[in-house]
C-alpha cells in the first residue's frame, strides 16, 4: 500500500497554537521520521478499520453518539481508561477526539505512526499542542459556534439563579420554609459583559436586555461597544457617573492609536469565534485564541465595567493574554459592590485562589449575603450575617467585601474532584460543564467531528471542516 500524503489545505484564518512550527525541532524531526506519510505505512483503506482514541473520561453521551454515528466496519471509538495516562493509551490511534483533556507533545507524538487527525467537538484548542500536531503533520479540526445559543442559556441561567438564591432552595424546603430564600430581580440591575460581540456573548446581551436589565459590554480594546438600556432598567444606572466612567474607558481605547485598530479587530473575530465552545475547561496550555497581549485600554475599559456591574458574566477564550485575567484586584472591585460572577467560558480566566478569597469562608454570612449583593453591600454584609466580635458582644470588626456569588460551568480540574471545596460553598454555584450540554448541541457538534473523520478515512483532507493545523 501506497502511503497516504494529505493535500495541503488552504491556510486557515487564524493560528490557534499561536507558535511557529519551528518552534520544535525535535518534535519535528521526530515526527518527520515516525509519520506514515514519509515512513510508510497504511493509506486508509476500508479493511483497516481505524481507532478513534476518546482522550477524557467525560462527554459520555457524546462519545456514545458518535460511536453510533460511525461505521462499525470502518471504526471503533476507544473510551479513555481513568487508570491509565492518556499517553499510555493512544498507541494505534488514527484519531484523538481531545475534549477538555489536555493533548500534548507526549500523546501526539506517542500515536505515531498511526495517527491521522486530531479532531475536536468543540471550538476551545487551547489543550491542545497545535505546535507537535503541525510539525508531525497531522492535520488538526475543530467546531467553532454549533453550541453558542446552549452556552447562552445556561449563562442567563446561572445569572438568574445567583439573584434568586436558586442553590439555597432545597435546603429552605427541607426546613420547612415557604417564601425564602429572598432573591433580586434582574430588572432594573445592570450586566457587563466582557467579550460582549461574539456568537454567545451577544446572545447573552439580547436575553438580558430582553428581562429588563441594563447591559454593558467591551471588547479586546476595553472599548465599550454594547450598551443597551433594557426596557426597565433603573434609569440611575445612566447616571452623570456612569456616563463618565464610559466617555474615560472610550477615551482610552482611542488613545492607544488608531493605527492598531486593524490588529484588534482582527483580534476581535478571533475571541469571538474561540469563545463558543463553553468549554475548553480549564486544563491544557494556551493555545493562540486571541493570544496577542491585552491593550492598556482593555484593562481601563474593564475597571470602569467592573465598578457599574451588579453582575459580570465572561465571554472569552482561553489564552497566555487572559489567564488569570480576573485576579484579586478585579475580584475586589466587584466584591466592593457585592456582585456576582457568572463563568461559562473558561475556569483559567479567573485566578481561583483570589475567587476562593474574594467569597470569604464558607460559614461567613451565608444566609444574608445574596441577598445584600448589588446593593452597595458586601455578601457578608446581609443581615443574617454577623461578625464574631458582635456575637461575643464586642465591637463587630468590619467584615471585609465578599462577592455576592460566583456561578461556574468551568472548573480547572475536570471532572471535577466531588470533594472540592467550592462545591459546599454557599455562595458557589457550580454546574458540570452543561454550557454545550444539549441535545442539539451534541447533534451539531458531533456531525461535524463524524464529518472530519470520515473524510481524513477516505484521504479527502480538503473536505476537512474548520481545520486550524
Amino acid at each position: 500500500m501506497a502511503p497516504h500524503s494529505p493535500a495541503p489545505a488552504p491556510a486557515p484564518a487564524r493560528n490557534d497554537s499561536g507558535a511557529d512550527a519551528d518552534a520544535d525541532a525535535d518534535a519535528g524531526a521526530d515526527a518527520e521520521a515516525r509519520h506514515p506519510q514519509n515512513a510508510g505505512g497504511s493509506n486508509g483503506a476500508y479493511d483497516e478499520i481505524w481507532t478513534v482514541q476518546w482522550c477524557l473520561d467525560g462527554w459520555h453521551d457524546a462519545r456514545e453518539a458518535v460511536s453510533r454515528a460511525l461505521d462499525p466496519r470502518r471504526f471503533r471509538v476507544r473510551p479513555l481508561d481513568p487508570s491509565l495516562s492518556l499517553e499510555a493509551q493512544v498507541a494505534g490511534a488514527h484519531v484523538l477526539v481531545p475534549t477538555t483533556a489536555a493533548v500534548g507533545r507526549g500523546a501526539i507524538l506517542g500515536a505515531l505512526p498511526t495517527l491521522r487527525l486530531v479532531a475536536q467537538p468543540a471550538s476551545a484548542t487551547g489543550n491542545i499542542d497545535l505546535a507537535s500536531a503541525r510539525a508531525a503533520g497531522v492535520p488538526v479540526t475543530h467546531a467553532p459556534g454549533h453550541n453558542a445559543a446552549a452556552t447562552a442559556e445556561v449563562a442567563v441561567m446561572l445569572l438568574l439563579m445567583l439573584l434568586r438564591r436558586a442553590a439555597e432552595a432545597p435546603a429552605a424546603i427541607s426546613r420547612g420554609e415557604v417564601g425564602r430564600p429572598v432573591g433580586l430581580e434582574a430588572r432594573g440591575r445592570t450586566v457587563g459583559l466582557v467579550g460582549a460581540t461574539g456568537r454567545v456573548g451577544s446572545r447573552v446581551a439580547r436575553a438580558c436586555a430582553a428581562l429588563g436589565m441594563r447591559v454593558i459590554g467591551i471588547d479586546r480594546r476595553g472599548r465599550c461597544v454594547v450598551d443597551i438600556q433594557g426596557e426597565g432598567a433603573a434609569a440611575a444606572a445612566a447616571g452623570p457617573a456612569a456616563a463618565a466612567a464610559a466617555a474615560a474607558a472610550t477615551e482610552a481605547a482611542a488613545a492607544d492609536g488608531a493605527e492598531g485598530a486593524e490588529e484588534a479587530e482582527a483580534g476581535e473575530a478571533e475571541a469571538g469565534e474561540a469563545e463558543d465552545g463553553g468549554g475548553g475547561g480549564g486544563g491544557g496550555g494556551d493555545g493562540g485564541d486571541g493570544a496577542a497581549p491585552l491593550r492598556p485600554s482593555f484593562r481601563r475599559g474593564l475597571r470602569a465595567l467592573l465598578e457599574r456591574s451588579d453582575v459580570v458574566s465572561l465571554h472569552l477564550p482561553l489564552c497566555a493574554a487572559t489567564r488569570g485575567l480576573f485576579g484579586a484586584e478585579e475580584l475586589g472591585v466587584m466584591a466592593r459592590r457585592g456582585a456576582f460572577l457568572v463563568n461559562t467560558a473558561r475556569a483559567g480566566i479567573v485566578d481561583r485562589a483570589a475567587l476562593e478569597a474574594a467569597l470569604g469562608p464558607a460559614d461567613e454570612g451565608a444566609a444574608g449575603g445574596a441577598a445584600g449583593g448589588a446593593e452597595g453591600k458586601g455578601a457578608a454584609g446581609g443581615a443574617e450575617g454577623k461578625g464574631d466580635g458582635e456575637a461575643r458582644g464586642g465591637p463587630a470588626a468590619p467584615a471585609p467585601p465578599r462577592l455576592g456569588g460566583a456561578a461556574l460551568d468551568v472548573m480547572w480540574q475536570e471532572p471535577c474532584d466531588p470533594r472540592d471545596p467550592l462545591l459546599s460553598h454557599p455562595r458557589a454555584l457550580v454546574l458540570p460543564h452543561l454550557g454545550c450540554a444539549s441535545k442539539e448541541a451534541y447533534a451539531a457538534l458531533g456531525g461535524v467531528l463524524v464529518r472530519n473523520i470520515v473524510a481524513a478515512r477516505e484521504g479527502r483532507w480538503g473536505d476537512l471542516e474548520h481545520r486550524v493545523v
